[in-house]
């Protein structure tokens, strides 16, 4: 299984780019600390919706649940191989805003997210409690 879960607060701005056929693509940093208190740090990328998501959303110094998987890569340079792991978002969640971040802007963040939610709910049915049946 790959599988990987960090829980962290990103470090700067994510990096928001389009690959050539026109897919989101996300890169950040997370600070993660381990169990000895010291942070470490972990380069990761989105790509697609989850991309655009975390860039719409996700500002520097918020608290972050990410889910994914480890990505091996490899390439030549000087004759010998290089082996390089990138580590490859999936999933996201929310744990908490910016340290600094202002109740106004949170509540216009939360606006914009209903938004995103409310395209990918079911739709709801309204059910006058008159109709039930118990």
């Amino acid at each position: 299984m790959n599988k990987i879960v960090f829980l962290g607060r990103l470090t700067k701005e994510v990096e928001m780019r389009k690959t050539g056929s026109d897919l989101a693509v996300a890169q950040f940093n997370l600070a993660v600390n381990n169990y000895k208190g010291e942070a470490d740090f972990f380069n990761l990328t989105a790509f697609g919706k989850t991309a655009e998501n975390i860039g719409k959303f996700v500002k520097k110094g918020q608290q972050l649940l990410v889910e994914g998987r480890v990505q091996n890569n490899n390439y030549k340079k000087d004759g010998r191989t290089i082996y390089q792991n990138s580590f490859i978002v999936e999933k996201f969640y929310f744990v908490s805003g910016t340290k600094n971040t202002k109740q106004e802007e949170q509540e216009e963040d939360n606006e914009d997210l209903d938004d995103v939610l409310d395209n990918t709910e079911e739709e709801k049915i309204d059910i006058d409690d008159d109709e039930l049946p118990f």
